[in-house]
């Protein structure tokens, strides 16, 4: 054991995982984090080695995440942001120093700290409702989720986001459902709202399920059997509404049931040779003519190579739809590679 570096932590872990989530839990609930915790550690050569678990992105991505316990509480700190959840460093510094320089410092760094809070909180307060009245013009006839309030509470950037695919694809009704790389769930819980899906299954990485199950337990009051990795094996799979798999347990999904799949934004973030592995995955996991929705970039800028031209999708009917209100934002456009596409996927 050894002390890290804070300037470490600040300059290489922080971009990837800026935000803190405190959850008030109970014992049985603290108990289930701390045994899925150790079941990671145990598995950690399974993980590491599995197909889908390739990219040197995800690598920083996955270090720069924690899960903490308390007696009472559970702490998150990644990249998922409820209304509620601090940025790590947008923390007033209270500290007293006779130092005038010091003092000076301070000073700039609080003012900076209240200038942030305050395009917080006009971001969620007012260009939310500037996104949402720009998507109606985009799309005319919006259609949203009854619970659409609940998602306007609890997550309503990332949501703005997704309500842009059900735009373009019929939200008809699916059983079994299965999403790779869910990240916060957001999407999850839209799919759910709208299709009144039986069963859902969700592959992601450790570092990632730890804020997605959280807020689907909050979101839908704990009315949904949840199961995490450690709690979940081929005896009793069908007694969960929602399961999470690592992605060395996707032989637990059965073959040719899932009527619809998809991704959001992490596809982009693997290397190809991760991408069509998941690819083949789908191919075994969907029914004849199901559905694959991706919503990714047409070009990664995060990763070499990853374009939407190399995916190996020959077995899909495949059509493409432009994504008008994601491509149109601003702060969407880190790069000029940084424009996404929704594929439709039927399987042949």
């Amino acid at each position: 054991m050894k002390i890290v570096s804070k300037d470490i932590i600040k300059n290489v872990f922080y971009p990837y995982a800026p935000y803190e989530t405190f959850y008030e839990f109970e014992d049985w609930e603290i108990n289930k984090y701390l045994k899925f915790l150790l079941f990671i550690n145990d598995n950690k050569k399974k993980i590491t080695n599995s197909e889908f678990v390739k990219s040197n992105f995800w690598e920083k991505l996955s270090s720069s995440k924690f899960t903490g316990v308390s007696n009472k509480y559970l702490l998150v700190k990644s990249a998922g942001r409820l209304s509620t959840s601090p940025a790590v460093t947008y923390h007033f510094d209270t500290r007293f120093d006779n130092n005038f320089v010091t003092k000076a410092k301070f000073l700039f760094r609080n003012l900076k700290v209240l200038y942030t809070y305050f395009n917080r909180w006009n971001m969620e307060n007012m260009s939310i409702k500037k996104e949402i009245k720009r998507l109606t013009s985009i799309y005319p006839n919006l259609n949203l989720p009854k619970n659409h309030e609940d998602f306007m509470k609890y997550y309503p950037q990332r949501y703005v986001d997704h309500l842009e695919a059900i735009q373009i694809i019929k939200p008809d009704q699916k059983d079994n459902y299965l999403e790779i790389g869910p990240g916060a769930c957001v999407n999850v819980a839209l799919q759910i709202s709208l299709r009144k899906i039986k069963k859902t299954y969700l592959v992601d990485l450790p570092e990632q399920i730890s804020f997605g199950y959280s807020f689907l337990s909050i979101f839908f009051e704990n009315k949904l059997k949840i199961g995490l990795p450690h709690e979940v094996n081929a005896g009793n799979i069908d007694n969960f509404d929602i399961v999470f798999l690592l992605p060395f347990q996707t032989d637990l999904i059965p073959n040719k049931e899932i009527d619809l799949a998809m991704n959001n934004s992490s596809f982009q973030e693997m290397d190809l040779i991760t991408v069509n592995n998941y690819i083949g995955l789908l191919e075994k996991k969907l029914k004849d003519k199901g559905q694959f929705i991706s919503v990714n970039q047409i070009e990664a800028h995060y990763i070499k190579d990853n374009k939407i031209e190399n995916w190996k999708l020959s077995k899909f009917d495949v059509s493409k739809h432009d994504l008008g209100f994601i491509n149109t934002r601003d702060l969407t456009l880190k790069t000029r590679k940084f424009k996404q596409i929704l594929l439709n996927c039927i399987l042949k």
